[in-house]
C-alpha cells in the first residue's frame, strides 16, 4: 500500500462518515468534545511556543536581533502549529476513545472485517488503554523536541534543522496516533505497531500528511480522527 492509497482512504473515511447514517450519529455524539479539546490544544500550543520564543530571542542591541527575529518568528508559527496539532490529537485519541472504537467496528462490520471481541471494563478501561498507548511515541516526540531545541543555536541553518526535526518527529508521532484505535482492538502493543508503520511507511505517511492538510481546515479538523478510524484499512503484516 502506496503514499496515494492512505491519502484517499483518509477522504473515504470522510465520505464514509457523511454517508452512513449510524456513523453521523456517532460523530454528532463527540463533535463538541472535539471542539472544545482543539481550542483548549491551539490556546495551549501556541503559548507555550511564545514563551520558548521570547526565551531564545536575542537582546534589541544586537545587530542580527532584527533577522534573527524573523526567522524565530515564522519557525515559531510552524513549531506552533504542529504542537497545538499534536496536542489536539493525542487529547481526542485519549478522552474521545470510547467513542471512536465503535465506530472503528462499524466501518470493520461495513467491510466484512471480523474484528475481536472487546474485554469487558467500559469507557475508564478504553483510556486508560489509549493512554498507556500514548506514552512511548509521546517519549519519542519529547526527545525529538529536545533535539530541535539544540539545533536551534547551530549557526545559519540551525533553525531550519530544528523545524525539519520538529516536523519529522511529529509526523511519526501521529502515524501512531492514527492506527492507534484499529490497532488497540487487534491488541496490538507498541513494538508491533512500529512495525506495520515501518513495513507500510508509505501508506501511514500518506494518511498523515492527508490527516496534517484537514487538521489546517476549521470544521473539517473535528473529523480527522473519527475519518482515520473508519477510513484507514485493517494493518497487514509485511
Amino acid at each position: 500500500m502506496g503514499f496515494a492509497d492512505g491519502m484517499c482512504d483518509m477522504v473515504r473515511g470522510l465520505v464514509l462518515l457523511w454517508r452512513d447514517m449510524r456513523l453521523r450519529a456517532m460523530v454528532s455524539r463527540m463533535v463538541w468534545i472535539l471542539l472544545a479539546l482543539i481550542v483548549l490544544a491551539a490556546v495551549g500550543g501556541f503559548a507555550l511556543t511564545r514563551i520558548v520564543e521570547r526565551s531564545l530571542m536575542p537582546p534589541e542591541t544586537a545587530w542580527y536581533a532584527p533577522l534573527l527575529g524573523f526567522l524565530l518568528g515564522v519557525l515559531a508559527l510552524l513549531v506552533g502549529l504542529l504542537l497545538a496539532l499534536m496536542l489536539y490529537m493525542t487529547l481526542a485519541g485519549i478522552l474521545a476513545a470510547p467513542l471512536i472504537e465503535p465506530m472503528v467496528r462499524h466501518a470493520a462490520a461495513l467491510r466484512g472485517e471480523r474484528l475481536p471481541d472487546d474485554p469487558p471494563g467500559g469507557a475508564l478501561r478504553v483510556v486508560w488503554r489509549a493512554a498507556s498507548n500514548s506514552v512511548r511515541p509521546l517519549l519519542h516526540l519529547l526527545l525529538c523536541g529536545v533535539g530541535a531545541l539544540l539545533l536551534w543555536w547551530v549557526p545559519l541553518v540551525g533553525p531550519l534543522l530544528a523545524a525539519a526535526v520538529w516536523t519529522l518527529g511529529s509526523m511519526r508521532y501521529l502515524c501512531f496516533e492514527l492506527i492507534d484505535a484499529r490497532a488497540a482492538l487487534l491488541g496490538w502493543g507498541y513494538g508491533r505497531r512500529r512495525e506495520e508503520l515501518r513495513h507500510h511507511a508509505g501508506y501511514w505517511i500518506g494518511a498523515a500528511c492527508m490527516a496534517t492538510a484537514l487538521l489546517l481546515v476549521p470544521l473539517l479538523n473535528l473529523l480527522v480522527l473519527p475519518a482515520a478510524a473508519v477510513g484507514l484499512r485493517r494493518p497487514r503484516a509485511g
